[in-house]
């Protein structure tokens, strides 16, 4: 049995009629950190809400160091459930880690604090530079700091039906065939390409938000 002044566990329903115990909220689930472009700053977090909750504080950590640092904190509302910002903190392409935890307000103006969410991790999608050259096309993209390899995959779709290509720690591959097929001359091929990270037994990957294209002309 709780007693008052104090908190109360939150619970799947609320009910916020006893104002001198109020409900301190839980940890937060679903979370996701993410960068919206390759090239441009924009990061984004999402959270599944909690009913309690006045409000949402979040930080974003670079992951260089034994500890890393923190680069970003900020608060979003009690009605959010996703927010997104400009950093130029964020701008390096490297791999980060993302928290989120709410909180509530109380009548004398202090603060409580729910516990943080698991990190979220992940990183800028890299640059992708397509050209066509004698056998198939040659992508190159830049280095993201904190990888440990970089997956790539080709569809002759812009958004579906992309294939695997290759898990390679170099920066640069010649594609020759999407799927089983080689390339056709005169069809355009669009690539997608992730950064991966392994974190103890388990391998985090980055933001895949974009696809790149070129139409191919055999060489």
């Amino acid at each position: 049995m709780n007693v008052c002044p104090g908190f109360r566990a939150e619970s799947g329903s609320f009910d916020d009629s006893d104002h001198n115990c109020p409900t301190l909220p839980s940890k937060l689930s679903g979370c996701k950190a993410w960068y919206y472009s390759p090239t441009m700053n924009y990061f984004e977090l999402a959270w599944n809400s909690r009913p309690s909750a006045d409000g949402y504080q979040y930080e974003v950590w670079s992951m260089t160091g034994k500890n890393g640092k923190k680069l970003v904190t900020n608060k979003a509302g009690k009605y959010s459930t996703s927010t997104s910002f400009v950093n130029t903190k964020l701008k390096k392409s490297q791999f980060v880690k993302a928290r989120m935890r709410a909180y509530v307000e109380l009548s004398d103006g202090s603060t409580k604090y729910g516990p943080w969410s698991n990190w979220s991790y992940t990183s800028r999608q890299p640059d992708l530079e397509i050209k066509n050259v004698r056998g198939g096309q040659r992508l190159t993209w830049n280095k993201v700091d904190g990888a440990k390899n970089y997956t790539i995959w080709v569809s002759t779709r812009a958004k579906t039906g992309f294939k695997k290509v290759k898990t390679t720690t170099k920066r640069s591959l010649t594609v020759k065939k999407c799927g089983k097929s080689a390339l056709k001359s005169g069809r355009t091929y669009h690539y997608t390409i992730v950064a991966n990270k392994k974190i103890g037994k388990k391998t985090y990957q980055g933001s895949k938000t974009h696809s790149f294209s070129l139409v191919y002309y055999k060489r």
